[in-house]
């Protein structure tokens, strides 16, 4: 009976012990992990969270590139260009391709206001600078314009090309004469010889523009006289023109009008029909419209006209009139020189009553200043001479 009960009893320690293995084997002793690794294993560290940005992502500006050059192509060979249009968003447009510049063959003693092929983008100098002193004017410009600009104190003048490359269509050519000038008085006389055009824009100290049959631009700036004109007219690449212009004129210094041209009433005066001449070779009577023609020559010579004075030609409206009413001023070097030359005309008017001189009439003179008019008949009716007699210095 005994060894009955140990035995059960020893049966259900065992029976006991089994089901507690299984019910809880976590309990069961487990190997030690493996060694670290000697090298650690290289983690990222996280992101720290931030704003989530609306907008895209910045683009990297490009490296610049010099002009003509493609993407990429730091030569400045590639064959296309690209030009800004200036329309929202940055747009651009293919250009053609850029020639090379004449700059390295520019006449020795170029202006330096002048600009050189990439100085504004687009703009390439297709023919280099010729130059010339007062004495070869006609190697660059008609022997008619060289002879109407002798009596000018000429020091140089110079001529090139210049072509602006922009988005499509064939290049705008630009034919550009620069003319410097020993003094502002004379730079001035110039440009209001070179063009009797009415329009006017925004362009240096004086600027007279044609639309036909070609874009001209003629500008006064210092000393300087600028004759531009393009293969073409009309309104195509005329604001391209005048920015150019509007660059190379920022590059000369400035200088006041002639005091002369002050002393002119305003409120009458025909846009473009003013001239400043130091004698009278450098006009075209028919510039002037007088009829019948007024023999300058012989006029520039009772005047005393010559490298020590200035005429100031001005043309004024007057309605009803059958023409305008030209009157001009004379500046001499000196009080005498103005009383001679009053004696000399008066006398001549006095001896030869022709028709074509019956309408050329002269104020006593004012100091150094005399007073006149080709249209005697006109001036009496609108009396423009006395009005300059009176802010003129006596």
């Amino acid at each position: 009976m005994l060894r009955v009960t140990v035995a059960v009893h020893f049966s259900a320690g065992v029976l006991l012990f089994a089901i507690v293995g299984l019910v809880f084997p976590a309990c069961r002793e487990e190997p030690p992990p493996p060694p670290p690794s000697e090298t650690p294993a290289e983690t990222t560290p996280a992101a720290t969270p931030g704003p989530v940005s609306l907008r895209p992502p910045p683009t990297p500006s490009p490296k610049p590139q010099p002009i003509g050059a493609t993407p990429g192509d730091t030569t400045g060979a590639g064959p296309q260009g690209s030009t800004d249009t200036g329309l929202p968003g940055g747009t651009r447009t293919p250009r053609a391709a850029l020639p090379p510049g004449a700059d390295g063959r520019d006449a020795p003693g170029s202006p330096n206001f002048l600009p050189r092929s990439g100085d504004l983008d687009g703009w390439v100098k297709v023919e280099p600078v010729v130059a010339a002193d007062a004495t070869q004017v006609a190697r660059i410009v008609s022997a008619d314009a060289a002879a109407r600009l002798k009596n000018f104190a000429l020091d140089s003048a110079a001529a090139c090309t210049y072509g602006f490359y922009h988005g499509g269509g064939e290049p705008l050519m630009i034919r550009l004469v620069a003319y410097s000038a020993r003094s502002p008085d004379d730079g001035y006389g110039i440009a209001t010889i070179l063009s009797n055009a009415p329009q006017s824009e925004s362009c240096g100290g004086l600027c007279r523009v044609e639309s036909q049959p070609r874009t001209r631009y003629v500008v006064w700036q210092g000393r300087v006289a600028i004759d531009a004109t393009a293969d073409r007219g009309g309104d195509v690449g005329r604001d391209d023109l005048r920015r150019f212009l509007l660059h190379i004129v920022s590059r000369i210094p400035r200088e006041n009008p002639p005091a002369i041209t002050l002393a002119m009433p305003t409120a009458t005066s025909l846009p473009g029909r003013q001239w400043l001449v130091r004698h009278l070779a450098a006009l075209d009577p028919r510039q002037i419209g007088l009829n019948p023609p007024l023999d300058f020559g012989q006029m520039s010579n009772l005047l005393g006209l010559g490298s020590q004075t200035l005429m100031y030609v001005g043309s004024h409206e007057l309605r009803g009139a059958r023409r305008p009413n030209t009157v001009w001023i004379v500046q001499y070097p000196s009080a005498i020189a103005a009383r001679d030359a009053h004696r000399r005309i008066e006398r001549f008017l006095a001896d030869n009553p022709s028709a074509a001189w019956q309408s050329t009439n002269v104020l006593k003179p004012v100091g150094r200043f005399l007073v006149g008019t080709w249209t005697a008949e006109e001036e009496s009716l609108q009396s423009i001479m006395p009005k300059i007699a009176a802010v003129l210095p006596s």
